[in-house]
């Protein structure tokens, strides 16, 4: 089920991620219908500034994995999103492997 934050993350909403990242109350623990993180959910729409922050203030484990075995780095790859691979493979366990 999407959250406020999932939905704002999917959308390249920075500000509004901001403003949700700051409440004390926020759960950053979400994940999506294969088990992807909000950072999958970035990735996948291509916010690249999105995935900073949420590495950034969150400490999200950049080199989970969805149920499907993918990082975020194997999907940003996978889709063709290359702006999103430069920024993670700086900040990746490039040597994980998918499941």
């Amino acid at each position: 089920m999407d959250t406020p934050l999932s939905v704002a993350v999917s959308r390249g909403h920075l500000l509004v991620v901001e403003a949700l990242l700051n409440r004390l109350d926020v759960d950053t623990n979400f994940t999506n219908d294969r088990g992807g993180t909000l950072l999958h959910v970035a990735v996948l729409n291509g916010h690249v500034s999105v995935m900073e922050m949420l590495i950034h203030w969150t400490g999200l484990e950049i080199n989970e994995q969805d149920d499907r075995g993918q990082t975020a780095v194997s999907l940003a790859a996978e889709h063709g999103q290359e702006r999103a691979v430069a920024f993670l493979v700086t900040k990746a366990d490039t040597n994980v492997r998918n499941a």
